[in-house]
This record gives structure tokens, sequence and C-alpha cells, in this order.
């Protein structure tokens, strides 16, 4: 029995909710919901009980949901990001093209005098990517090197860098952005000059990388090695970034090779890849 002593009712558009209580002291909810201009009506009723187990069905459901649509944007961010490594690989061999087949350097050592306006493969490439001339900023939300293809939506989740990590001298300061690609820094003859080798000089183009995507271990635009280079706070430090479809360093890194191919390699599939060639 219902005892319609004590009614409280919602008003919505086409339809009240009433709670009342039954002579066992069971809360239940009503709804009637009107029916055209007669004036009919039908009463559905449900106990608090039966809301409760909804609710914790949906819960349920939410939870197996929810990662699957953490991979699922995952590998949407891996996918972008590989597109941003073609355009970087076609601009880079568009640079060739217009520089006697010389390579793009990746940074080169310039003490004082370093510039990252000018200092990087990022600046060299701009031109083949948009208009307006590239621009570092003074950090990461201003700053050219997380905006168009420069920017890998899984590396501006990560941190900026490791802090067990020094500063390199003479600099004693780090960069103060999140870069997000790193080009292969044997392009340069030696690291104290811009001059660089020549795409003519490649023995295997498919199998030699040109970029990268750089680690927050690293955190520059310059990689010379796929392995690990060094140990801080007890693990292995990677100069690569891998970190698509799994937690850095066990994930896989993006890459584009000589010949303009990209594809992604994980920590342990990289031997077979040339860094230095000459």
């Amino acid at each position: 029995m219902i005892d319609g002593d004590r009614e409280g009712w919602l008003n919505g558009k086409d339809s009240k909710i009433q709670m009342k209580r039954t002579g066992t002291g069971e809360m239940i909810f009503l709804m009637r919901k009107w029916r055209g201009l007669s004036g009919r009506q039908s009463l559905w009723a449900f106990t608090l009980i039966e809301l409760l187990v909804v609710i914790a069905i949906i819960a349920i459901l939410a939870a197996m949901l929810l990662p699957a649509l953490a991979k699922a944007k995952e590998r949407a961010n891996a996918t972008a990001c590989k597109s941003n490594h073609k355009q970087i690989g076609l601009a880079g061999l568009m640079y060739g093209d217009d520089n006697d087949g010389m390579m793009p350097f990746a940074w080169w050592y310039n003490a004082a005098n370093d510039d990252p306006n000018s200092n990087n493969f990022h600046t060299l490439l701009t031109p083949y990517i948009k208009s307006a001339a590239f621009r570092a900023g003074a950090n990461t939300e201003d700053s050219e090197f997380a905006r168009n293809v420069f920017r890998c939506p899984t590396r501006m989740r990560e941190q900026l860098d490791n802090p067990a990590i020094p500063p390199p001298p003479p600099y004693n300061t780090k960069n103060p952005w999140r870069i997000s690609y790193a080009m292969n820094q044997y392009t340069v003859i030696v690291h104290t000059s811009p001059k660089t080798m020549k795409f003519a000089s490649l023995i295997k183009p498919v199998d030699t990388l040109f970029v990268a995507d750089v680690s927050y271990d690293l955190n520059h635009p310059g990689i010379s090695t796929l392995g690990y280079f060094a140990v801080y706070g007890g693990k292995p430090c990677y100069q690569a970034g891998y970190k698509h479809n799994d937690a850095y360093p066990r994930g896989q890194a993006n890459m584009v090779m000589m010949d303009g191919h990209v594809q992604n390699r994980n920590r342990t599939q990289t031997n077979d890849i040339v860094m230095k060639w000459y």
C-alpha cells in the first residue's frame, strides 16, 4: 500500500516525479507522465534500491569504457605525431633540394653566441612549413617548438625535463620549452660548425635516422643515440622519446628516416637503425 499523506512533486515539462513512503517504510519514486490533451496519465514506480543498482551498473560500464577510450585517444595522438614526422621529413628533403643537396643541421655548438631563434633544425625547416619566421619564445606556451608540425600531443602532457639531470656546461641552464622532435646530430660533420653532410653521401637512406621523438630526459633538438645515454636517479635515461602507446620508456618512438618514410620502434628494436654513416 502507498501512504499518500505526504507528497512532494518535482515538476517537469511533461511529467511529475513523486516521492512516497510505503506502508513498510520503503521509499519509492513515482513518475506521472501526461499523455496528450485528454488528461490521461500513466504511473511507474521504482524503489531507491533499484535506482542505486542502475547507478552502480552505469559506474561499472564507465570504468570498463574509460581505459579503452584513453587508449584510443593515445593512438590518435600517435597518428598525429606520425603525420608531423612525415611533414618534417618532406620539409627536410625540400631544404636539401634548395641547398645543393646539403642536409639541415640539427644543432651545433656555438657557446655564448647560441640563439634558439636560429640554431636548430626547426628554424631551417620553418619556411617550408609556414610563412612566418620561427620564434622560440620564453616558454612552451608561446613557443614555435610547441606549435604546428613541431608539436607532439603526447609530449605536451609530459614533464618539462628530468630534474635529476644537471644542465650541460657552459650554459648551466636547461631549455625552457617542451621540445617534441630531435634531428640526427650527425647531419653536421663536427659539432662546432654548422657545415653538414650531403644527402648523396648516405649509404642506406631507408635505414638512417632523420628525425625522432625526443625524450624529456634530453629535451634538445639534436639526438646522437637511440639507446640509453646515462643513468640518473638509478634509472637509465634515453634521448629518444619512447612514449607512445605505453608509459616512457616502455612505449614506442615515432621517427622519419632519410628517405622520408615514417615508422615507430621501441627501445629494443633499434639495432638496425643507422645514426652515423661516415
